[in-house]
């Protein structure tokens, strides 16, 4: 993950991507991954969230989440 990837989730989304890209983001937090994984796994918007999400929520780490569906 660059800096300018992480970065792009800290301003205001400037096209629809980036609106989707903060969604998935916070939605993977909530699921309980950290901060590095869930930029990683939302930035790749082929990546099933729900399949994502789930891993976490049943109990596999954040990391071991990230390098299943990366």
């Amino acid at each position: 993950m660059t800096a300018a990837e992480i970065e792009a989730l800290e301003v205001v989304p400037e096209d629809e991507f980036d609106w989707v890209r903060c969604w998935r983001f916070e939605e993977l937090l909530r699921a309980g991954y950290d901060e590095d994984d869930a930029t990683e796994v939302a930035f790749h918007l082929d990546i099933d969230l729900h399949y994502a999400a789930n891993l976490v929520r049943r109990g596999c780490p954040s990391s071991t989440a990230a390098k299943i569906v990366l």
